[in-house]
């Protein structure tokens, strides 16, 4: 989710006040809501509050759409998934819900700015919580949709995982037409751009691009589809080509970036694409 520019900004006296919570700071914003952090009074912790635009609120329908996004990740326990815990409406009647405060911010901008502190281990460690989440909603009959590093958050606390995914905005039931051209360029599945029908493989097509983005930016590898099997097989044009199941693409990501057992990516330098493919040396 980009920053909010000043041409869509909304102020915190357009939102008005929500209850039990104070120092609403605006963080983020897209095309339907914005995203605050605030303190929660009573259990003093920090959460961050996604909010729906005042421009939307109007029109039938909206609020129903915005408060489907909490319902459904209420509706799923899953700790790799960011966890709702409240839903209400805000002093000025706009419907907000708040979450799980991630601490670290998203993959995007933690890839850019520490991407040289990043192992194999974290981009694994990335894949596997990703992966472990879109199952859980593929179990539910549900497609992420926006699979994304800058959907993808990263939680310092240790009660938590360190990687989760979020923004359950477009989510949508697995084989139900979609509007074309939903999810995010660069990211979206050919089925999705072209307006057919999302699947859990789609969400695969998009968390192997969420990894090739990774392994570009840490490591420096120009084209991961062309050397890493499992991102090419994910990658491919027809879904049935694609790994029945986001594990299923994890598992075989994770054989090829390590060398048996130790947390060593394969060698690559940033100015060749040519490196020793490692899979598991377990017999």
């Amino acid at each position: 989710m980009s920053r909010c520019s000043k041409s869509t900004a909304v102020t915190a006296e357009e939102i008005g006040t929500i209850a039990s919570h104070s120092d609403l700071q605006r963080i983020n914003g897209g095309g339907s809501s914005t995203i605050w952090t605030a303190r929660h009074d009573l259990l003093g912790e920090i959460v961050a509050v996604k909010v729906l635009r005042p421009t939307l609120a109007a029109f039938t329908g909206s609020s129903e759409l915005f408060l489907a996004e909490a319902r459904i990740a209420r509706s799923l326990p899953c700790a790799q998934l960011v966890p709702v815990y409240d839903v209400g409406t805000t002093s000025l009647g706009l419907p907000f819900f708040t979450m799980r405060f991630a601490e670290g911010g998203n993959l995007e901008t933690h890839a850019r700015y520490h991407g040289t502190t990043m192992t194999s281990g974290d981009v694994v460690s990335v894949v596997d919580a990703v992966s472990a989440g879109l199952d859980a909603l593929h179990r539910c009959g549900l497609t992420h949709c926006d699979v994304k590093p800058s959907n993808i958050l990263h939680f310092t606390g240790q009660r938590w995982p360190s990687w989760a995914l979020g923004d359950l905005g477009l989510a949508h039931r697995v084989h139900q037409p979609i509007k074309a051209g939903t999810g995010s360029f660069g990211y979206s599945a050919t089925e999705l751009r072209n307006g057919g029908q999302p699947s859990p493989r789609s969400d695969i097509y998009s968390l192997a691009m969420t990894a090739s983005y990774i392994l570009n930016v840490v490591f420096g590898w120009e084209s991961p589809q062309s050397t890493n099997v499992a991102i090419a097989t994910a990658l491919s044009s027809d879904p049935a080509d694609r790994q029945c199941s986001a594990r299923e693409f994890f598992t075989q990501f994770r054989s090829e970036l390590f060398i048996g057992s130790q947390p060593e990516i394969a060698e690559c330098t940033h100015n060749s694409l040519h490196f020793d493919r490692a899979l598991s040396a377990s017999t």
